[in-house]
């Protein structure tokens, strides 16, 4: 099965399922929906992404657990760390 996906996967980096623990959901949210807005098209489907020709990501409240859960899916291997820090000093600082 690996050998069948490879040619999808090649160039697809992920970050797979990041949860935090955060005392205030929203507030978190709302400061990464702050910094990102402008860089990319923003959905709220499934609490707040946005998307930009090199890279996602998607920020949502759990819905069984107080915690909050980030993916992030780039073009490029050194984005995914790039963004997970980013958005994680937007955490640490909420």
């Amino acid at each position: 099965m690996s050998e069948v996906m490879r040619p999808y996967l090649d160039g697809h980096y992920m970050s797979g399922e990041l949860n935090y623990t955060v005392k205030d959901l929203r507030r978190v949210i709302n400061a990464v929906k702050d910094r990102y807005q402008s860089e990319g098209a923003e959905d709220f489907t499934d609490g707040y992404s946005l998307e930009t020709a090199a890279w996602r990501f998607n920020i949502r409240p759990s819905n069984t657990e107080l915690l909050l859960r980030l993916n992030i899916e780039t073009r490029e291997e050194h984005l995914v760390e790039e963004i997970k820090n980013s958005i994680e000093a937007i955490i640490s600082a909420n």
